[in-house]
C-alpha cells in the first residue's frame, strides 16, 4: 500500500542524503581544450554516489555527473574495476594539480594523470587519464551533462565571483599595508641606529683631540723664571752668572 505523502517522505529523504554528502573538492580551473573558459568545479561523494559539477565561470551554465559503483566502472575501460570512492579521489587529486596549474609543467610528461575536457554539442566530456606506468594509461570518460540553470543562480555566480574579487582587493591590501608598516618600522630603526653610530663617532672624536692635546702641550719643570733665564739668549761677553766677590 502506498504511503499517502509518498512525494513527502521522498523529499526528506533525498534533502537528508543531501545533507551527508560531503565536498572531496573545490576550486577553479582552466583546460587547455577550452582555453576561453574558466570553471568552478565542486565534486562531492556521500555513501551512494559521487558527483562532479562544473560551471563556466564566464556564462554561468553548469554540466554534472554522477556515478554510483556500477556507473563509475561503467565509465572506465573494460576490465577495471576500480571502486567509485578510488576513482573520485584520483579526479580530487588530479583537479588539485591541474588547479596549482603544475599540470602545465607536467602535462607532457608520464608523472602525473591528467585531465581533459572535450566539448560535444551542448556539454562536455571529461577524461580522466590514469599514468599508472607508460605502458598501462586507462582512460576515464565522464559525460558532463548540461544543467537547467535559473536566472536567480546566474545572477547569485555574478554576486559570488564579485565578492571573491572583493575579498582578494581587501588581501592584497591588507598585505600591502602590512608591508609598508614593516619597511616603515625598518626605516625608524635603521635611522635610530645610524643616530647611535654618528653619536658614537663623535664622542670617540672627542676623546681623540683631548689625548692629542694632552700629548702635545710643553712640560714645565723648577721656577718659572729660571727656565726663561736659561732659555733666554746672552749678549757677547756678558758674564754667565752672578759673582758675590767683593772687588778691591
Amino acid at each position: 500500500m502506498a504511503q499517502p505523502n509518498a512525494p513527502y517522505f521522498e523529499c526528506i529523504m533525498s534533502v537528508e542524503q543531501e545533507a551527508q554528502a560531503f565536498v572531496d573538492a573545490e576550486g577553479t580551473v582552466t583546460f587547455a581544450q577550452v582555453p576561453d573558459e574558466r570553471f568552478r568545479y565542486v565534486l562531492t561523494s556521500d555513501k551512494i554516489e559521487t558527483r562532479l559539477e562544473l560551471q563556466s565561470l564566464k556564462s554561468k551554465q553548469k554540466w554534472e555527473v554522477r556515478a554510483n559503483d556500477e556507473e563509475a566502472r561503467a565509465f572506465g575501460p573494460q576490465g577495471m574495476e576500480l571502486r567509485r570512492q578510488v576513482v573520485a579521489t584520483f579526479l580530487k587529486v588530479s583537479f588539485v594539480i591541474w588547479q596549482s596549474h603544475l599540470g602545465d609543467t607536467l602535462a607532457g610528461t608520464d608523472s602525473i594523470h591528467t585531465l581533459a575536457l572535450h566539448p560535444r554539442d551542448r556539454a562536455y566530456v571529461l577524461k580522466l587519464t590514469l599514468k599508472f606506468s607508460p605502458v598501462f594509461s586507462p582512460v576515464y570518460s565522464f559525460e558532463m551533462q548540461p544543467l537547467v540553470v535559473q536566472m536567480e543562480d546566474i545572477l547569485r555566480g555574478f554576486i559570488h565571483d564579485l565578492q571573491l574579487e572583493v575579498a582578494e582587493l581587501k588581501s592584497n591590501v591588507t598585505q600591502l599595508n602590512n608591508k609598508l608598516k614593516v619597511q616603515e618600522t625598518t626605516a625608524a630603526t635603521d635611522k635610530q641606529q645610524l643616530a647611535d653610530e654618528i653619536a658614537a663617532l663623535r664622542e670617540e672624536l672627542q676623546r681623540e683631540k683631548a689625548s692629542t692635546a694632552t700629548t702635545t702641550a710643553p712640560a714645565v719643570t723648577g721656577s718659572g723664571f729660571a727656565s726663561f733665564a736659561a732659555a733666554a739668549p746672552k749678549p757677547a761677553g756678558a758674564p754667565t752668572g752672578f759673582s758675590f766677590a767683593a772687588s778691591r
